[in-house]
């Protein structure tokens, strides 16, 4: 469902539904947020992006898509 969002540059709906799976105690992985980041890049809000990135609760460094990541961090959009 998140990543429809992402396809459907409906970042909004992508961060409510990140809100409701925690609310139901839905482990929010790597993956979901990396789809919900995705779709706050893509549909420009890269603030909302790096809120993301800094509620992650694991090394940043370890998951796959980190280098992609990178960018937002420093303020830059990812291509």
């Amino acid at each position: 469902a998140v990543s429809a969002c992402e396809q459907g540059c409906q970042w909004d709906q992508a961060l409510r539904l990140l809100v409701e799976m925690a609310s139901v105690h839905v482990e929010l992985n790597a993956n979901i947020y990396d789809e919900a980041i995705s779709a706050c890049e893509k549909c420009g809000e890269p603030a909302k992006a790096v809120r993301l990135l800094v509620e992650m609760a694991w090394p940043l460094e370890k998951h796959p898509h980190f280098r992609n990541w990178l960018p937002l961090r420093s303020g830059s959009r990812v291509a």
